[in-house]
């Protein structure tokens, strides 16, 4: 669809435990899903192909090293 677009919600889950910040993250799905919209989390390499477009990096996100300046470390 030429009007379709795409959004990227981040929630802050500090000082939560791994399960509180699953059953938030399953609210917060919910909650947007119930609104009409189609929900599914970012995997490490959407997020990194994002990043990349936001910041006009790359487009080839998924392409970029997870630590920056890890190639300039020996083995």
């Amino acid at each position: 669809m030429a009007t379709a677009r795409q959004f990227a919600f981040i929630i802050r889950c500090k000082s939560m435990k791994p399960e509180q910040v699953f059953a938030e993250m399953n609210r917060v799905e919910k909650a947007i899903s119930d609104q009409g919209f189609d929900v599914r989390r970012m995997k490490k390499e959407d997020i990194k192909r994002f990043l990349a477009i936001y910041f006009d990096a790359s487009f080839a996100g998924d392409q970029m090293p997870d630590i920056d300046g890890l190639q300039y470390f020996a083995d």
